[in-house]
């Protein structure tokens, strides 16, 4: 149940705090005023999705808070499916920051949470009839899923879009696969060149980069060798090699000077060199081993190369992966080898999963009919009351029976077959589904007495209606009244209306109005007291709130109510 309601800076509403009770509250006000920016918060802070111009002019941003009490039952319902809510908990406040571009953030208890938490938490907190609900009662998923929350059916409603999606995915793959065995003589031999060139090259990684490098030192030829030659005689093994002299340097002061500091370091520093001498020697010997001249070995190096950088460019990948791309290659030959088991293995799953659907398909259809005549009794005494005495409901369900050859593809995602709610308004007409021959008001009645069935099987304590009584005439407006007063019994219902006959009913009366200061219009909100609610009733009734006729309709309107 929603305890409170914090608003600010949201559109017209500057700043309003609402203190919400159990029963039927109204809110009440001319058109325009504002009275579905309450509602609206609501929706916001249920999950709805945010846009741009909600923010009040001026301001950075819009704040939306809501405080609501939870019963132990849902504390434990809604624990089981987000961490953030304490199955201890008895209260909830759900925060929603809107900003001037459109998105928002939301809040829960203080920690921010994503929009999805909030819309999984509104489907148990709430149950919200907008405007357009009439529209969506127009469309055949909408009549399933309601027809489906009246018997129970949720779970093999969701299951059903499951498996659906899942079969979908097997023929995808299936169809995919067949056209792949339909070419797999052609790819199969490709493939096969491939691999065989592939692995006749012997391709080791890091090859292309260690053959460049050689390359590079061979097809300096001669000269390289010179160079290094002249190096190595020049350092180590000359008549007057660089090494050979620093060691004679370094014996002549050493033995020249016994225990000289100074003299010791640069003795030391002679050895040193020395030895780095011969190393540095030794490596060019090395590298001089290394080459071959032979101008055979350099081709033989660029045709290697040649066929590295070849294969890389026919296959498009880069020389160092022609091993895994023959691997790749290899992988693919093997799976197309294996097409025929692949395929059957999928088959098998495509027909367990039609199966599945079938037998899902004809415990819903059964589940369906049954629920289907028992909501369309509920929703015809509902009517009755609602001054539609005449008026024959029925709900046709498909298909008549759910055979070996049923298609579940062929079916809606929503179930194994359409669903339709079907009217007869007066006596003598035949039913026709309710979009087609349904007025305004009678939708709106249709809406209500659904509900009303939905109440007794769905437990959510909190139910906004967006002007339900919208194309309801005044005549029918008590019954209308005494009717969402009595769905208010034991829970929370919030309902703007512009039908004084169904205000009088409601235990808390909230009037909107607009005014204008310094050059702003400004959203306001009243709680009325006894005697204001009998001058709001009364102008509902004529237009004029001091005239005696219409504040005596409007006290018998309240006596009739307490009645």
């Amino acid at each position: 149940m929603l305890l409170e309601l914090r608003v600010v800076d949201f559109a017209l509403l500057a700043q309003a705090q609402l203190d919400f009770g159990p029963g039927l509250t109204v809110l009440t006000g001319e058109t325009g005023e504002g009275k579905s920016l309450v509602l609206g918060a609501i929706s916001l802070l249920a999950g709805a999705r945010s846009r741009q111009g909600l923010v009040r002019t001026g301001a950075a941003q819009a704040v939306l808070e809501g405080r609501f009490s939870l019963s132990a039952q849902l504390a434990t319902t809604l624990s089981q499916q987000c961490d953030l809510v304490d199955p201890a908990a008895r209260e909830l406040v759900l925060r929603r920051v809107l900003l001037s571009d459109g998105t928002s953030r939301a809040y829960l208890d203080g920690q921010l949470c994503t929009v999805g938490t909030l819309s999984l938490l509104g489907s148990h907190l709430l149950a919200f009839h907008g405007q357009d609900e009439q529209r969506l009662l127009q469309g055949p998923a909408r009549q399933a899923a309601l027809l489906d929350a009246f018997a129970g059916l949720q779970e093999e409603s969701l299951c059903w879009s499951v498996q659906r999606r899942e079969l979908q995915a097997l023929e995808a793959e299936c169809a995919a696969l067949r056209a792949s065995l339909a070419q797999r003589g052609a790819r199969e031999q490709w493939l096969t060149l491939l691999c065989t060139e592939l692995r006749a090259a012997r391709v080791e990684p890091g090859e292309e980069a260690r053959l460049a490098e050689q390359h590079r030192l061979q097809a300096s030829g001669q000269a390289l060798a010179t160079d290094l030659d002249a190096a190595r005689t020049l350092l180590s093994d000359g008549d007057e090699a660089l090494a050979d002299v620093l060691a004679r340097c370094a014996r002549r002061l050493s033995a020249r000077v016994v225990g000289h500091v100074a003299v010791d370091e640069l003795v030391s520093r002679m050895e040193v060199l020395e030895s780095e001498c011969r190393d540095v020697a030794r490596g060019c010997g090395d590298l001089l081993d290394q080459l071959n001249l032979d101008p055979q070995g350099v081709q033989v190096l660029e045709e290697r190369l040649d066929l590295l950088r070849g294969l890389a460019r026919k296959h498009r990948v880069a020389a160092d992966d022609l091993g895994s791309h023959l691997a790749t290659c290899e992988a693919e030959l093997a799976e197309l080898g294996e097409g025929d088991e692949r395929l059957a293995t999928l088959e098998t799953q495509r027909v367990t999963r039609i199966d599945a659907l079938r037998t899902l398909a004809r415990g819903m259809l059964g589940k369906r009919r049954s629920a289907a005549r028992r909501l369309a009794q509920m929703v015809e005494t509902v009517l009755s009351d609602l001054h539609m005495q005449q008026a024959k409901v029925s709900i046709t369900t498909e298909p008549d029976s759910v055979s070996a050859t049923f298609d579940p593809l062929a079916a809606p995602t929503h179930g194994p077959g359409a669903v339709q709610f079907m009217l007869a308004a007066n006596a003598g007409e035949t039913v026709q589904p309710v979009e087609r021959v349904a007025s305004g008001g009678e939708t709106a009645r249709m809406l209500l007495a659904i509900e009303s069935a939905l109440a007794h099987v769905i437990p959510v304590e909190l139910l906004v209606f967006d002007e339900i009584d919208a194309g309801v005439s005044g005549r029918v407006g008590v019954a209308l009244g005494r009717h969402l007063a009595a769905l208010a019994t034991g829970r929370q219902v919030i309902l703007v209306t512009h039908l004084p006959q169904v205000a009088a009913f409601a235990g808390t009366h909230w009037r909107v109005s607009k005014h204008t200061v310094a050059g702003r219009t400004t959203t306001a909100l009243h709680s009325l007291a006894p005697a204001e609610r009998v001058q709001e009733l009364a102008a509902m009734l004529g237009g004029d709130s001091k005239a005696a006729a219409a504040r005596a309709q409007a006290v018998a309107l309240l006596a009739e109510a307490k009645a």
